[in-house]
């Protein structure tokens, strides 16, 4: 069924395992747009700003809330395996992140099979790869145009096929000529399997690639990525002790399953670090920490609640 922007709801044909991502961006105390992704790799966008019709005293609406527009904002490429004739979607299992950077809202969500992780993969194509994707949002609470076209990796590239693959310049600052970049797996399997947090106009999270052979232990090995929102170049992380810089992009954390990286800030010097516990229990860190926020940007994070 082709998407019609008019019924959007007629295309939602896949499940949601995170719960959604609601963010007040005015801080007044009351959400203003809800923000979700699905297993079939498309993000919803809801817009929820205004104030709504009360459907019990103005019965002409019915049970619909004509000033809370709904669109699907983006959908990833699937794969379709031509020898078994198989269709793969990239799933999104965690809720996408929001930020603002100078006045533009940026959203970043990343796509992984945690149901199969397992899966290899085709080693023969990058088409079926999981992916992480930045991108700005430029019409936030859809007032421009209550129904936009879907995003597809061919809109944010600014006209330039393949210009928003990301994934082999990633480190070094290359500000997007379209609306965003997107990132893929370096490895056959490997899959986003964490939340993706954004902080300080920087883009956290974890990747799971599974071991060819699995013997007594870890299955697989996990890798940190940590970039700018606004250009994918690394973080850079100075050691308290012998005041070494380093920038990281993808850090190696070892054997192991990651869990959702963790961010920690001393609030009187602003000293950051971000914690990763995998599998064995053990506990990942940078070799050091950053300053949030001294890039400049205004927003650090928005915290769930």
């Amino acid at each position: 069924v082709a998407y019609d922007p008019n019924q959007p709801e007629k295309s939602m044909f896949f499940g949601f395992p995170s719960t959604p991502g609601v963010f007040d961006v005015d801080f007044d105390g009351y959400a203003d747009v809800v923000i979700i992704g699905d297993m079939g790799g498309q993000v919803w966008k809801w817009a929820i700003d205004t104030v709504g019709e009360d459907p019990i005293r103005n019965v002409a609406y019915g049970t619909d809330q004509p000033n809370w527009p709904f669109s699907r904002f983006f959908a990833t490429d699937s794969y379709l395996d031509p020898v078994s004739g198989n269709r793969y979607w990239k799933s999104l299992f965690f809720r996408p992140g929001l930020t603002r950077i100078a006045g533009t809202y940026w959203m970043a969500f990343a796509t992984g099979q945690r149901a199969n992780l397992r899966w290899a993969g085709f080693p023969s194509t990058t088409d079926d790869d999981d992916r992480i994707y930045v991108m700005k949002d430029l019409d936030l609470f859809l007032k421009l145009d209550p129904t936009p076209t879907t995003l597809t990796e061919a809109d944010i590239d600014g006209g330039s096929p393949g210009a928003a693959d990301y994934t082999t310049t990633l480190g070094t600052c290359n500000p997007p000529a379209g609306l965003g970049f997107y990132v893929r797996g370096a490895a056959d399997g490997e899959k986003f399997v964490t939340q993706t947090v954004l902080f300080a106009g920087y883009v956290i999270t974890a990747s799971f690639t599974p071991a060819a052979v699995v013997a007594c232990g870890e299955s697989g090995d996990g890798t940190l990525y940590t970039f700018s929102l606004a250009c994918g170049e690394g973080l850079t992380v100075t050691n308290s002790v012998t005041s070494a810089q380093t920038t990281i992009t993808k850090s190696n954390m070892g054997g192991g399953m990651p869990s959702d990286p963790q961010v920690t800030m001393d609030n009187k010097s602003g000293d950051t670090t971000v914690i990763v516990r995998l599998q064995d229990g053990a506990i990942w860190q940078p070799p050091g920490d950053f300053n949030a926020g001294s890039e400049g940007y205004g927003q650090l994070y928005w915290r769930e609640r």
